[in-house]
């Protein structure tokens, strides 16, 4: 090797070794600015709570309850039911009503026709206070019994057959925390029908059973939008 070619390698390798250097620096500079940054934030000192409403609706029943059996009917009998619906959740409820449900299908609950109507119809009224089960007056107040309320029709005289999904009261009844409804749920036997010697007419609506199963229900209130 000639004296003049080693120190040009030397050269070489020490421009290699700096370029080397510069270039291990440059991604440590560019790698540091990465992860070099501000952050600013803001929040409310103190967490505000949330909290979710609830909707919920009570039946009480006064006098006969509704569990108590009809029996020995005749037609143009009325029996007559009263409870009283609470809306004991926290937010506003709207369209109430109640459906009717039968148990054993058959002129009773199918409300099977002749000439006329025949078997079981169900209308509901509604007291501006709390009905006296025993006369099934309707009262202004549980303190004066003796002063008439006003009694209005929510549902008018139907057929069960017809009630089977719900039927929303009239107004419509949109119920606040803790309104109470005072209602009289009145049980029909409708139709005529002729015994000759003894045998019962085809079709007949005597000697039969079925049961009434009341559904009351409310739905929520109509979402909003609040700004504050």
């Amino acid at each position: 090797m000639s004296k003049h070619s080693r120190p040009e390698n030397d050269r070489r390798r020490t421009r290699t070794l700096v370029a080397a250097s510069f270039g291990v620096g440059a991604l440590a500079l560019t790698g540091s600015g990465v992860f070099a940054s501000i952050t600013a934030e803001a929040t409310n000192a103190t967490p505000k709570s949330v909290d979710s409403g609830t909707l919920k609706l009570e039946m009480t029943a006064s006098g006969a309850a509704l569990s108590t059996a009809i029996t020995n009917m005749a037609p143009g009998d009325i029996e007559n039911r009263f409870v009283a619906l609470t809306n004991s959740g926290t937010l506003d409820g709207k369209n109430l009503g109640f459906a009717v449900t039968t148990g054993t299908a058959n002129v009773l609950s199918s409300n099977a026709t002749s000439t006329t109507p025949k078997g079981l119809s169900v209308s509901v009224s509604r007291c501006s206070g709390p009905y006296i089960a025993a006369t099934g007056f309707c009262s202004a107040a549980i303190a004066t019994p003796a002063v008439g309320g006003t009694e209005t029709t929510m549902v008018a005289k139907s057929q069960v057959s017809t009630l089977g999904t719900r039927t929303n009261f009239g107004g419509p009844i949109d119920p606040a925390p803790g309104a109470t409804y005072y209602l009289k749920l009145s049980v029909h036997l409708d139709g005529t029908e002729t015994v000759t010697n003894g045998v019962l007419p085809a079709g007949t609506m005597q000697g039969l059973n079925t049961s009434l199963t009341y559904t009351f229900s409310e739905d929520q209130r109509t979402a909003t939008t609040t700004n504050a």
